[in-house]
C-alpha cells in the first residue's frame, strides 16, 4: 500500500502545481504522522499552499485509504536549504543559488556555492565567486556528491 499511497499523493499534489520532495511516516510522542514536504516549482511554499494541499490530501486519504487510522497529517515546506536529490529537483535549480560538494576536486576545490546558469542530465554550469572575481565552471552531474539550495 505504501507505493500506491505515495503514488496517489504525488499525483494529487502535482495536479495542483506543486512538487513532492518527501513523503514519510514519522512518530511524534505516541502519534503516527504522515509528513509530506512539497513546494512550488520555484521552491517556494506558503501557509495558503500548505492548507490547500492538506485539504486535498485529507480528502484523498478519507476517500481512497479508509484503512488508515490514528494518524496526523503534516504538510510542510522542505526548507530553504533543502537537499536536491533527484534529477527533477536538480533541473529545477536553474537560476537559483546552490551549494555543491563534488566527488573529485575541480580547480583544487571540492565545494562550490554559486548560481546555476544551465543544468541538464549531464552537466551543471555554475557561476561562483573566487575572492573578488566571478568564475564559471562546468561540472559533470555524475561528479556531484551532494547538492542543496543555498540562501
Amino acid at each position: 500500500m505504501s507505493d500506491l499511497l505515495n503514488q496517489r499523493i504525488t499525483e494529487v499534489v502535482e495536479s495542483m502545481g506543486y512538487h513532492v520532495y518527501d513523503i514519510q511516516w514519522t512518530k511524534q510522542a505516541n502519534n503516527r504522522v504522515l509528513q509530506i514536504a512539497c513546494g512550488k516549482e520555484d521552491f517556494s511554499m506558503d501557509l495558503d499552499g500548505c492548507t490547500i494541499v492538506s485539504d486535498a490530501i485529507s480528502t484523498l486519504l478519507d476517500d481512497e485509504f479508509e484503512e488508515l487510522a490514528d494518524y496526523y497529517l503534516e504538510i510542510c515546506s522542505p526548507g530553504a536549504e533543502r537537499e536536491l536529490t533527484t534529477l527533477q529537483q536538480r533541473l529545477l535549480a536553474k537560476d537559483h543559488k546552490v551549494y555543491i560538494r563534488l566527488e573529485h576536486p575541480i580547480n583544487k576545490s571540492l565545494e562550490f556555492i554559486g548560481h546555476v546558469d544551465e543544468i541538464d542530465e549531464n552537466n551543471l554550469v555554475l557561476t561562483y565567486r573566487d575572492k573578488a572575481r566571478s568564475k564559471t565552471i562546468t561540472v559533470p552531474t555524475s561528479e556531484i556528491a551532494f547538492m542543496r539550495l543555498a540562501v
